[in-house]
């Protein structure tokens, strides 16, 4: 099984949708930092502006990595808010009406997209879990992985889903729970535990 995490109406096909929210109608109502599986059950993971909505210390990355079977990729997506920032101040735009990078985005990508409603004329930013309760600037989303146990973690331009958006940072890990290869040859290859000897 592949999950899409936090898929609000995003479906995907080959993979089972999980939302806490019943009215979007996923695959699956859940908790994200709560999981309905069993250990080492699921192939592989994608999660996109997910993880913002999360308390920083919340347990939903340990989480991920506790069903993710070992081999198992994530992959997940975040806003930077340090690539926000920059395109304010050169005049970047977003989405599909090419609006400015303005003020007010900057800071709905730091509080929450709930708080630009009121310009989304299709309403798709209202109702629960659009507040923002962590940001991410550089490699934060690379180190919480690493903390949280994934390997081989690295940023990527683009997934087997989706390529990369401005303003935002996708990153990519594995799950080899303590038998992961040590790469030291690949600089962007960042792996947790190099001390265990290959071929355990």
């Amino acid at each position: 099984m592949r999950l899409n995490l936090g898929c609000g109406l995003q479906q995907i096909s080959g993979w089972t949708g999980v939302d806490f929210d019943e009215k979007l109608n996923p695959d699956i109502v859940a908790d994200v930092a709560h999981l309905p599986f069993e250990d080492d059950s699921i192939e592989e993971i994608y999660a996109s502006h997910v993880l913002e909505h999360v308390p920083y210390d919340s347990p939903a990355l340990k989480e991920w990595f506790r069903v993710l079977r070992r081999g198992g990729q994530i992959t997940i997506a975040v806003p930077d808010v340090n690539q926000i920032y920059m395109l304010y101040k050169h005049g970047g735009k977003w989405g599909p009406y090419s609006m400015p990078v303005d003020i007010a985005y900057v800071n709905a990508s730091v509080y929450g997209a709930d708080t630009m409603a009121d310009r989304m004329p299709e309403g798709l930013f209202t109702g629960p879990g659009h507040m923002h309760k962590q940001i991410f600037i550089g490699d934060m989303l690379v180190q919480a992985m690493i903390a949280a146990g994934f390997d081989e973690v690295h940023e990527v331009l683009a997934c087997t889903i989706r390529t990369s958006s401005i303003g935002e940072v996708m990153a990519q890990g594995r799950k080899f729970d303590g038998h992961a290869l040590c790469f030291s040859d690949k600089p962007y290859c960042l792996t947790r535990r190099c001390d265990q000897p290959q071929g355990e």
